[in-house]
């Protein structure tokens, strides 16, 4: 579908780089087999429909010191603990010229964001393209846990037809 916008809009070519999506799976798994060389040939992967490998390191736990011993291993917080309201945050919205209808807030809370399917724009503009939002993480965060990393790679993602 987005090859064919991009054909409609003139791009296909900077956008495909002139590969079919047949090409294109060969070449992302041609890639992911030189950082896992233990894949299988892309013709027995689709045979096979999956591949799965185990972290070697084992489960991850996330802050596991601070779990196991707060007091010994405080966050880098100010009160050493996970923080819900944010003082930094709070000072920062205090002090910060923000353009109109931006909001930092001290709390987690929802906000829209630009050019969202909320923003009046959207009725003038009906057609919104987005990019896909992988599964395993939000932006950076979580983008740094290897048992997320290990089990959910962004690199590659074949599905066999």
């Amino acid at each position: 579908m987005t090859s064919e916008l991009a054909k409609r809009l003139g791009v296909e070519q900077q956008f495909t780089e002139g590969r079919t999506q047949e090409e294109w799976m060969r070449h992302l798994y041609a890639q992911s087999r030189e950082a896992i060389p233990e894949l299988p040939t892309f013709e027995e992967f689709r045979k096979q429909g999956i591949f799965k490998k185990r972290d070697p390191q084992g489960h991850h736990v996330a802050y596991k010191a601070f779990r196991e011993d707060p007091q010994a291993n405080p966050l880098t917080t100010p009160s050493g603990k996970i923080e819900i309201y944010s003082q930094a945050l709070a000072d920062i919205a205090a002090t910060w010229e923000l353009p109109e209808g931006d909001v930092i807030d001290p709390l987690p809370i929802y906000t829209p964001g630009f050019e969202s399917y909320q923003d009046p724009l959207n009725k003038q503009y009906p057609l919104q393209l987005t990019g896909f939002h992988y599964k395993s993480r939000v932006h950076s965060t979580y983008g740094n846990v290897d048992v997320l990393k290990a089990a959910c790679r962004q690199e590659n993602v074949d599905q066999p037809a």
